[in-house]
């Protein structure tokens, strides 16, 4: 196994490189440029007999003394210690080594990384059509929608995250008129698993771009962890980004956890219904017996995000699939499906907050605003601050929404202060659901539940109050969502 310090040769200056052939102008990096910089890389090598542990950590071998009788020329002949003279020995001498697999280069393993990330390839035309709109000089819109991932943690600063690279890389690579070409939204928030990035997608990828996106990429394979829908907000994310525009690409992009752990495979299925690629941070960096191709502590901050070696290389693959549909032959666009795969009835939310409330809607005891919420990684910003928040020891009037709907979610917020508690989930009267705003792992962070799925519209009634073992503490809903 070799082992290579990639963060030491790829500093933050290492942007833009592209591993595969493009058509397009600028898609390698300068002849000295790139020997320069995997010279360096190369240098930092070192060989281990012992390879690396199943999460990419060097192991050691332990030695031990051994007592020798007699020594041998570099030729195999056993030396007479006696007389001081060498004399053919009448011993065999030992078989010659079989000659070593020549190890690979640190480019040559990189580039294999890149090209294994893609998963699957999916029908081309879309993404063709996005690189046909570049290089003719029109816009394009960009939305690329994930967690803390997509927001750029581990990077070391936000311009550093694989999304910013990316667009560099996409502009500098494919744009007639360079990067003002692309308009532009990074919608990645920490913690955001599909559902919630549904949630989200009107109010943070559509309303700031002014339309839908020409080209989206969704980021949640770490974050989808029993994720309340299973499947069917994933779904109708996808297809609402596809019918939206004629030509519209979807890309699914799968970032990992250092145990090897991610949602992929789910996604699967819904990615081949559809003909959309799946490029995998898991294909590229594990092999299929779960060992690292390289240390983890090369590829990984800490559990779960990447360092900015990492977010090069996620921008590198994704580049790579782009260089591959530009190679490719004009391919004819997939119809999108008639029917669903797992299901596509969370299509088409309607976002409900302190700012947007469904008509005659009480807040109740909810009616103030909690300040001490989740924010953007790096510009710090507010999340959700149009929120519904009940404070501790104010009265317990409930909140009330009546709608016309057959999906009802709750997104709601855990933090590590006891002075938050549980919340009561009615729907017609029924109690259906208990939250806990106390979490000790909490950071004003997002969580999501389902309260109401139905598979018709009806008109129901959502009621939230405090649980009778929490009356005199706070509780705080982010924002609720629904479905006709």
């Amino acid at each position: 196994m070799i082992f290579m310090d990639f963060m030491g040769c790829m500093g933050s200056g290492g942007r833009g490189q592209v591993m595969s052939r493009s058509k397009g102008r600028g898609g390698r990096i300068g002849k000295k440029a790139r020997k320069a910089m995997f010279a360096a890389l190369a240098g930092t090598i070192a060989l281990s007999m012992a390879g690396c542990n199943g999460v990419g950590t060097a192991s050691t071998k332990q030695t031990m003394d051994v007592t020798v009788d007699t020594t041998q020329s570099a030729d195999g002949e056993a030396m007479n210690m006696r007389s001081g003279f060498m004399e053919e020995s009448t011993e065999k001498k030992p078989q010659e080594m079989a000659t070593p697999e020549p190890t690979p280069s640190a480019e040559e393993i990189y580039a294999e990384m890149v090209e294994l990330s893609l998963m699957y390839e999916g029908n081309y035309a879309r993404i063709q059509k996005v690189l046909e709109k570049l290089r003719v000089g029109e816009e394009i819109t960009l939305g690329i929608l994930g967690g803390s991932v997509t927001e750029g943690a581990g990077a070391g600063s936000n311009d550093k995250g694989y999304a910013y690279q990316f667009v560099d890389a996409l502009a500098e690579t494919y744009a007639a008129n360079g990067r003002d070409q692309i308009k532009y939204v990074n919608a990645g928030l920490s913690g955001t698993p599909s559902v919630l990035g549904l949630m989200r997608y009107q109010q943070d990828i559509v309303a700031p771009l002014g339309e839908d996106p020409d080209l989206l990429i969704i980021e949640f394979a770490v974050n989808d962890w029993q994720e309340a829908t299973n499947g069917r907000a994933y779904e109708s994310m996808v297809y609402e980004a596809l019918s939206a525009k004629e030509d519209a690409a979807v890309i699914c992009l799968c970032s990992v956890a250092k145990t090897g752990w991610n949602t992929q495979e789910s996604y699967l299925t819904i990615a081949k219904h559809y003909q959309i690629p799946i490029v995998s941070l898991k294909k590229a960096v594990f092999t299929p017996k779960n060992e690292t191709r390289i240390p983890a502590s090369q590829y990984f901050m800490d559990d779960y995000h990447p360092k900015y070696f990492g977010h090069q290389l996620t921008k590198d693959c994704l580049m790579n699939l782009f260089a591959k549909a530009d190679e490719a032959e004009t391919a004819a666009p997939a119809e999108i499906p008639a029917e669903a795969v797992k299901g596509r009835d969370f299509t088409g939310l309607v976002q409900v907050d302190s700012k947007n409330l469904v008509k005659g809607m009480k807040t109740g005891s909810f009616g103030d605003t909690d300040e001490k919420i989740v924010t953007e990684y790096f510009t710090k910003a507010a999340a959700f601050p149009n929120n519904f928040y009940h404070q501790a020891g104010s009265k317990n009037d409930p909140l009330t929404m009546k709608v016309n709907c057959k999906k009802i979610i709750v997104n709601f917020k855990t933090a590590n202060d006891k002075t938050f508690g549980k919340a009561d989930f009615y729907i017609d009267g029924k109690l259906v659901s208990t939250a806990d705003g106390y979490s000790g792992g909490g950071w004003n962070n997002c969580n999501v539940l389902l309260v109401l799925d139905e598979k018709e519209a009806a008109t129901h009634t959502l009621e939230v109050k405090m649980a009778e073992d929490s009356l005199d503490k706070a509780f705080t809903i982010f924002s609720i969502s629904y479905a006709e």
